[in-house]
């Protein structure tokens, strides 16, 4: 296979500026900079459209017979276990969105919004709570 004289300049072009990008990034002044920036730890806040990882539903043994229950496709019975993590925890955002979940899969659309507007009070930034109240509102017909 015979190279061009003109890929052979590119490519020792292209190694050149590599080795020297390589050579830049070891220089001694960058390190010194870098070390005087904070830990990443110190940079990076809290995302609070997420499920709080604090939130006792979370390690309630019922969150594993729930998962038993769905992955069964025992959809009452899933149901009739999100109310049980509900009355356990009744001022957590995924016990009740849990609930929310799986009376609007039964299309308990009422029972479901209740969840998903109990949910948001004690977690107002849980983003996917607030898709499944609109998706509830809308199958309610409550447009505004």
């Amino acid at each position: 296979m015979m190279l061009s004289r003109r890929s052979v300049y590119l490519a020792l072009l292209f190694s050149v500026f590599v080795r020297l990008n390589a050579n830049a990034a070891s220089d001694p002044e960058i390190d010194r900079l870098l070390k005087k920036l904070p830990p990443p730890e110190k940079l990076v806040q809290a995302d609070e459209r997420v499920i709080r990882v604090n939130d006792p539903a979370l390690r309630d043994p019922l969150l594993k017979q729930l998962e038993a229950a769905t992955n069964a496709k025992q959809a009452k019975r899933a149901l009739a276990l999100s109310r049980q993590l509900v009355a356990r925890h009744p001022s957590s955002g995924a016990a009740n969105y849990f609930a929310g979940y799986f009376a609007a899969d039964q299309k308990r659309y009422a029972e479901a919004s209740h969840a998903f507007r109990k949910a948001l009070a004690v977690q107002p930034q849980f983003v996917i709570a607030h898709y499944y109240l609109g998706y509830v509102e809308w199958e309610l017909r409550h447009y505004s």
